[in-house]
């Protein structure tokens, strides 16, 4: 189950990446797994020149992956044409429970515009193509306007929209009495799997609430 994807758009120096900072850890406190995909519209390099890696890609090497212990990084070569933004998600985002991105204003995504009186006060996007502007001054709009501090509002109004569907299929999981915490995406897996099999079974009332003990015999 791909998570849901929230663009975070607005013009160049308009304080998207400044948003995503404040955003994340607030959500990551509620305890949401977040993924983020950054659109450039420019080539750009990774990798370092010099580094083995970079080496290597140079070389002719379509796709390299450089892996450690604490985390892992690709480098692969795409075609010219822009990359569906779901199908990114899908390949490599699996296991969290929102994506934000930096950018896509064109993609057909739920866009959050924000806007800065420095650079500018007139929105990219028009109030049908954007759930909801951030702006450092008063603006008048059908859809909500939030200032730009205002970060636990927005992220209540993602939280409300987009993952409270996934904190309603709540799993209490205890292993020798201890509660062991689960993400989004484990709840989603197990929820569905359990639901699956239930399906199946005649005379089983599919809506009630389902408890499964399992005590294994030493």
């Amino acid at each position: 189950m791909v998570a849901p994807i929230v663009s975070i758009v607005g013009k160049s120096k308009s304080g998207k990446t400044s948003l995503l900072e404040k955003l994340i850890p607030e959500l990551k406190g509620r305890g949401y797994s977040v993924g983020v995909i950054k659109h450039d519209i420019h080539d750009y390099e990774i990798d370092i020149p010099g580094k083995d890696s970079y080496k290597i890609k140079k070389a002719g090497a379509e796709t390299v992956i450089i892996s450690s212990p604490k985390k892992i990084s690709m480098v692969k070569d795409v075609s010219n044409d822009e990359i569906d933004l779901g199908l990114l998600a899908f390949k490599y985002l699996e296991n969290v429970d929102l994506i934000l991105t930096e950018g896509y204003k064109k993609q057909a995504f739920p866009k959050i515009e924000v806007i800065r009186s420095e650079v500018s006060k007139e929105p990219i996007c028009s109030p049908k193509e954007v759930m909801a502007f951030i702006c450092d001054f008063h603006m008048k709009s059908s859809r909500p306007v939030f200032e730009t501090e205002d970060i636990k509002k927005v992220t209540d109004f993602i939280e409300d929209r987009f993952l409270m569907k996934r904190k309603k299929k709540r799993i209490n999981l205890l292993v020798g009495g201890k509660r062991i915490p689960l993400k989004g995406f484990v709840q989603d897996f197990i929820v569905n799997t359990v639901k699956g099999m239930i399906s199946s079974l005649r005379g089983v009332d599919k809506k009630k609430k389902i408890i499964i003990r399992i005590e294994e015999e030493k």
